[in-house]
């Protein structure tokens, strides 16, 4: 099962560094993650029957290596009455227990080995750990180093010391994870009221009628006390079956502190209803930022638009002399592409990062939001300005409306045929006028003819050239429209790659979630109902 642990973790870390590049975590998870150990007591041993592991727990002064050197019957572990403090591991193994694999990362300079040939202690390698209270963090480290590879923490208080909050931090993170024994050492000291307390104390850190020793370090042989129960019961733990469960139990609680770390790493990936409202809320952010942005550049579309005002058209443009010294052709020389300039789109950005600190704030993370928001900055910048320029090339390409520009080409034709017609009726009245009069004097072309035929041929040009230049579509109002088409089509366009974007973090949020799920799925579990009732109570209920 040691494998399965290492395999989940490192399953987890690798989603855990993806996730963490995308910007979904931060990399405060990840160090947390590959700090948690996956080490258990089974690594120590190549034997496929392995002792029990077991170690003596708890502060300064309590005197755990005086209950060592009891249980071993032999001063194996220091203990000084001067400065009471234990800051190495002693080991004390029988013969006939070869540990094998000593993490590297022991410090070996700090472990003190004692061999034994006591039958009794056969199954069981005891540990006597540094005192975790001490000012020392070396000593806490080291603790901390070997809690993965003990199957049973016999933890020991004084009656004055049973309350020891350093102790408690690390019973309430690590309880479930062992079995654990409690002995109230130095009880010629101590009091019944003392030992209901730390029972209480216990049950409502999650045992259930918990051991609870009292042993006698007065060294008076006549005292009574329950050290013999204690051996008994430890005695009852060094059988291959129950190191296995216990073990098997062992690797399930950090499989589960393991599940519950993605678990939270899951929950900072944030929840299908906060993608719901992260969509919302654009669409409500946009809705008025769009305004404001359209509001604010209207009046520069007017003043661009204003460029495209054509010269004024009069008959004394249509002179030879006036043709050779005035153009026709509007002034045009502004770019359109002032439209969408910082402003425009500093107006924008804005509108984003708003948006991107608001969702963050709403538990969406931050960055991975960003990450898929932010390039749209730049590629706004390449690309909205060829919007505008299409919309007014469009527009000014067919300036006025359908209708408008139905009539302006008729009555442009109309000012070609109908002075030709007029010509042409003219002409045909010279003909017959002139054939005629031959054999009737009174036919003759007169001044009155001429001017009206003139006057005939005028009217018939300048009617419809005058309507025509009167309902000529305006390249002004044309320009105009364009631009604010442009200017729309670019809002829509922002909200359109920003909801894009928005749909593709949801996306990858989704992946991120079923690829974390499909992780953790499948774990085992391990059923407490299975155990024998004594080994119960030595076990946190972590429910």
């Amino acid at each position: 099962m040691s494998n399965e642990l290492q395999q989940l973790q490192h399953s987890l870390l690798e989603w855990a560094n993806s996730a963490s590049t995308l910007g979904w975590l931060s990399t405060d998870n990840v160090d947390s993650l590959q700090q948690l150990s996956t080490a258990t007591p089974s690594d120590l041993f190549n034997a496929e029957n392995r002792p029990l592991v077991a170690a003596l727990f708890g502060g300064t002064g309590v005197g755990k290596s005086t209950l060592l050197n009891r249980l071993a019957k032999d001063d194996i572990a220091r203990a000084s009455a001067a400065r009471p403090t234990s800051t190495n591991i002693t080991v004390y193994v029988h013969s006939s227990i070869a540990v094998d694999h000593l993490p590297d990362e022991f410090p070996m300079q700090r472990m003190q080995t004692a061999i034994h040939q006591n039958k009794r202690y056969q199954s069981v390698m005891w540990l006597d750990m540094p005192d975790f209270d001490s000012v020392e963090a070396g000593h806490r480290d080291l603790v901390t180093q070997w809690l993965p590879h003990i199957d049973l923490l016999v933890y020991v208080v004084s009656p004055e010391r049973y309350k020891d909050d350093q102790g408690w931090r690390l019973l309430l993170e690590h309880g479930a994870k062992h079995a654990w024994v409690f002995v109230i050492n130095h009880w010629d000291k101590g009091d019944e009221r003392q030992r209901a307390d730390f029972s209480q104390l216990l049950n409502n850190a999650g045992f259930d009628q918990p051991h609870i020793f009292c042993t006698d370090s007065s060294g008076d042989p006549n005292a009574v006390d329950e050290f013999s129960e204690l051996e008994t019961t430890i005695d009852s733990l060094a059988d291959a079956q129950l190191v296995s469960q216990l073990e098997k139990r062992g690797v399930v609680k950090r499989v589960e502190q393991l599940a519950s770390q993605a678990s939270s790493m899951q929950s900072q990936l944030g929840t299908s209803e906060q993608l719901q409202l992260c969509k919302s809320h654009w669409q409500q952010l946009w809705s008025t930022a769009s305004t404001e942005l359209i509001t604010a550049s209207d009046y520069k579309a007017q003043l661009i638009a204003e460029q495209f005002i054509e010269p004024e058209t009069s008959l004394l443009s249509y002179l030879p002399w006036r043709k050779a010294t005035e153009s026709a052709e509007p002034a045009t020389s502004s770019e359109p592409k002032a439209l969408a300039d910082d402003l425009f789109f500093s107006h924008a950005n804005t509108a984003i990062d708003r948006f991107v600190q608001q969702s963050s704030a709403a538990g969406l993370p931050y960055a991975a939001l960003h990450r898929h928001l932010s390039p749209l900055k730049s590629q706004w910048r390449e690309s909205l300005p060829a919007v505008v320029n299409k919309a007014l090339a469009k527009s000014l390409a067919l300036p006025g409306d359908r209708w408008q520009r139905v009539l302006y080409r008729v009555l442009g034709w109309l000012a070609t045929l109908l002075p030709l017609i007029a010509l042409a009726w003219v002409a045909y009245r010279v003909v017959v006028i002139f054939q005629t009069s031959g054999s009737n004097p009174d036919n003759y072309l007169g001044s009155n003819f001429a001017v009206h035929s003139a006057m005939l041929i005028g009217v018939a040009w300048f009617i419809p050239w005058f309507l025509r230049l009167r309902t000529k579509p305006s390249r002004q109002a044309a320009a105009l429209r364009g631009l604010r088409q442009g200017l729309q089509q670019s809002v829509d366009k922002i909200d359109i790659d920003c909801q894009q974007a928005i749909e593709s973090f949801s996306a990858e949020r989704d992946q991120l979630a079923n690829n974390l799920s499909d992780v953790v799925a499948g774990q085992g579990s391990f059923d407490d109902a299975t155990l024998p009732a004594s080994l119960k109570r030595m076990l946190m209920n972590s429910a």
